[in-house]
């Protein structure tokens, strides 16, 4: 599960989301798997600190914290 803590998107609805869940499969026994997140519409391109949190369960695999301008 991919969890993305935003500064507040609003969708063209004018609904608030502070967070995006992703759900992603991992490969069993691949050497390394792939997660990102893609800006795709307007909305979602928000300036301030996004958060990215990764977990398998309930265990948190890693987190990063970056800065949209």
């Amino acid at each position: 599960t991919l969890l993305y803590f935003t500064p507040g998107i609003r969708t063209p609805d004018g609904v608030r989301h502070d967070k995006l869940e992703v759900v992603q499969k991992l490969l069993p026994g691949a050497p390394q798997d792939v997660m990102a997140y893609e800006f795709t519409e307007s909305h979602e391109v928000v300036p301030g600190e996004w958060r990215f949190m990764v977990f398998q369960g309930d265990r948190l695999l890693t987190q990063q914290s970056f800065t949209v301008r």
